[in-house]
């Protein structure tokens, strides 16, 4: 799927969400697929661990060169596992970093074949929330934000 310029955001989300349902096995065995990896955040309640993806849109769109009609810009994406220990989310936010790098440049199916370039691993933050009596951590969850650059117009 490539990212079109008309649909970057849904693209780019989709690619990247097909990519970790692809790359990652799902902690819980028997759960239907593409529950475990979505691209927005649970409206209802969920069974941990699952993984949010989402993209907003590009910052400082540029003109490619000086006489090009062509822009590219930066998109960033919040990629969020919610997990049921510390352990569990330190390693499905490890295999979400391992997916990432490895599948920049696959032939056909990569970032860079579906036009994503510039993978950069931004930030990485842990969100442990508590629960609503405060007798302890209720969610805990680790934010990843990444960058791609795309090719806008």
């Amino acid at each position: 799927m490539a990212v079109s310029v008309a649909t970057y955001i849904k693209d780019l989300s989709l690619l990247i969400r097909d990519s970790l349902i692809t790359g990652m096995t799902d902690p819980i065995s028997g759960r239907a697929s593409g529950h475990f990896v979505m691209t927005s955040y649970p409206l209802k309640r969920v069974t941990y661990p699952v993984i949010t993806v989402v993209a907003s849109g590009a910052t400082g769109a540029k003109r490619l060169g000086m006489r090009s009609n062509e822009m590219y810009g930066v998109v960033p994406v919040e990629i969020r596992v919610w997990a049921r220990s510390a352990e569990e989310k330190d390693l499905l936010t490890q295999q979400v970093h391992q997916v990432l790098r490895t599948i920049q440049l696959t032939a056909s199916t990569g970032t860079v074949a579906n036009e994503a370039f510039g993978f950069v691993i931004a930030s990485t933050t842990d969100v442990d929330e508590t629960d609503g009596e405060g007798t302890g951590i209720a969610i805990r969850s680790k934010i990843t934000n990444v960058e791609y650059t795309v090719i806008l117009a």
